[in-house]
């Protein structure tokens, strides 16, 4: 079952099978910092309309989430959606529920009014691999570069 879910109930949840954890190992890039969520910034955001949140869930068990953010840009008079968090737990990938929950997340991105959305992943990473599956195609290339 997939559903849009709360902040809280995310951060209440994933502790069970340790997907933060397990988002960071793969997900990583040696540029940024480790990871160190903060739930009053995520529900500010929510908060605000800017911030929305998927799960997937199997008997009650949070196994994925996707988490999207909303921007504005100036120059095209427009808003936007942005993939901040896509993670499936690594047992449950194979039967196409992470294409099932991205789906979901991005009619939820429509319905508030986004033209476009977009995703990132660390170069050559599974996520990059599978992204021209779910729709998705390689448009620019993030460069990043440590400043501390």
């Amino acid at each position: 079952m997939i559903e849009s879910i709360s902040v809280s109930t995310l951060f209440k949840e994933e502790i069970e099978n340790n997907l933060f954890k397990l988002y960071e190992e793969e997900s990583r890039v040696e540029e940024a910092p480790l990871a160190n969520p903060n739930i009053e910034v995520y529900k500010t955001l929510e908060d605000s309309g800017m911030l929305t949140v998927s799960g997937l869930y199997q008997q009650k068990e949070l196994l994925g989430f996707c988490i999207i953010t909303y921007a504005y840009l100036t120059h095209s008079n427009s808003t936007i959606a942005i993939v901040d968090s896509f993670f499936m737990h690594p047992e449950f990938r194979k039967y196409g529920m992470g294409k099932k929950l991205l789906n979901y997340a991005e009619k939820i991105a429509q319905e508030k009014g986004a033209l476009v959305i977009t995703m990132t992943s660390p170069y050559d990473s599974r996520l990059s691999k599978v992204a021209n599956s779910f729709g998705y195609r390689t448009t620019n290339l993030i460069h990043s570069k440590k400043l501390v």
